[in-house]
């Protein structure tokens, strides 16, 4: 009887044990979706755009304080006119805040400059019109 109840015990720890360690919290992925427009309001599908850092920029100083490596990202616009980027690598351990990156859309003669705010563990959009 003993052998027993010790047995059932050493399963029943395993198991709180097992389930403990794999309800830890997961990183949950980082993205930005960058839907292009043209001025009639029709998605642009074929579009160049590219994310970056603009290290030469005053008031973008505070991203490449925590951007733990230079991001410069370029992606081509699908049938939805979407183009997204995986960016969860850009944050340092430990870092707080949100990151601020340049975008530039180029489509033929169209371009567009923009700046979007990066905020961790969750899909960043923002919608860019060219003309």
């Amino acid at each position: 009887m003993k052998k027993v109840i010790k047995y059932l015990s050493a399963i029943a720890l395993v198991s709180i044990l097992g389930i403990s360690f794999s309800s830890c919290k997961k990183d949950t992925p980082t993205t930005v979706r960058i839907t292009v427009r043209d001025a009639n309001n029709a998605l642009v599908i074929g579009s160049g755009v590219s994310l970056y850092v603009d290290e030469t920029s005053g008031s973008l100083s505070n991203t490449a304080a925590i951007v733990d490596d230079k991001v410069n990202k370029y992606s081509t616009t699908d049938y939805k006119g979407e183009a997204t980027f995986d960016v969860s690598t850009m944050y340092k351990k430990g870092s707080a805040g949100v990151g601020i990156l340049d975008l530039e859309v180029k489509y033929g003669t169209s371009f567009a400059k923009s700046v979007i705010k990066i905020e961790p563990e969750i899909e960043n959009t923002q919608t860019v019109y060219i003309q």
